[in-house]
């Protein structure tokens, strides 16, 4: 079994550069943070997955984070068909290895 945690904080700022001068949109700062904890468990024919994720917006000076958001980022079932063959079943993040 592995047990995963990741802290991922973020700032933003926006100026708004598509809008005209008349617009009311101000320009705005905020930061986020993306906590995750991800649980991996093997066995000799299955490997279970699942990572949930935490997101918290601060969006004005002295005021408290808001949670804007709790779920899953992945959670799927791994077993093994052949030696060499398994199929993944669930909620995956799809991502691309770069080439050697």
């Amino acid at each position: 079994m592995t047990i995963d945690f990741e802290a991922r904080p973020r700032a933003e700022y926006r100026d708004n550069f598509m809008w005209t001068p008349a617009d009311t949109v101000m320009p705005e700062m905020y930061v986020t943070q993306r906590n995750r904890l991800s649980i991996t468990y093997k066995t000799g024919w299955l490997r279970w997955h699942g990572s949930a994720q935490e997101i918290h917006v601060w969006t004005a000076p002295g005021q408290f984070s808001k949670v804007c958001g709790v779920n899953f980022f992945e959670l799927y079932a791994e077993p093994k068909i052949t030696k060499y063959i398994s199929a993944r079943i669930g909620r995956q993040a799809l991502s691309a290895k770069p080439r050697a």
